[in-house]
């Protein structure tokens, strides 16, 4: 069964397919992901309403992941503050560089639907993570680096510890 494209007041009928296809675009986006993936996003949005809730803007996880009109009102300052917040936390480099993707892939999307404006996507493109060796430095002036038990550095055995077992 396909949607009818019923016009509406003075819309073209490219406005009415925007529109359409806008409504669906999370959904779309959704299907092309790995579960392990949509997984790790709802995680990655999930403290993004955390920080969020803290501005004292309330948004569920669902809405951010479902509902484009939830991002309008994103903006790079918004984001750059979510970053520096996480260091604060005491966020390992690469997590806040995978939950900065997160936010940037929801944000890429939510402007293809007209929740968000090209101007302000493209100030939000510009926010950057951080190189491995950029990383090292923000770690050296910071007193937590990680959160959780996970160790930063593998720890490593030779290979006659290995044939010992």
């Amino acid at each position: 069964m396909t949607e009818e494209l019923v016009p509406v007041g003075n819309q073209t009928i490219g406005e009415l397919a925007n529109y359409h296809a806008s409504q669906n675009i999370f959904i779309d986006y959704h299907s092309r992901l790995a579960s392990n993936t949509l997984r790790r996003q709802h995680a990655d949005l999930a403290l993004f309403v955390t920080y969020l809730s803290l501005a004292g803007v309330i948004l569920t996880v669902d809405e951010l992941m479902y509902t484009p009109d939830t991002w309008n009102g994103i903006t790079y300052g918004l984001i750059e503050g979510y970053i520096r917040w996480m260091l604060q936390e005491g966020y390992a480099i690469d997590s806040v560089n995978v939950r900065l993707a997160t936010i940037k892939a929801y944000c890429k999307i939510a402007t293809k639907a007209g929740s968000i404006s090209s101007t302000d996507y493209a100030l939000i493109k510009l926010v950057e993570g951080y190189s491995h060796a950029e990383g090292r430095n923000v770690d050296k002036g910071r007193e937590v680096t990680r959160v959780g038990d996970k160790k930063a550095v593998a720890v490593s055995i030779s290979k006659e510890q290995a044939l010992r077992h």
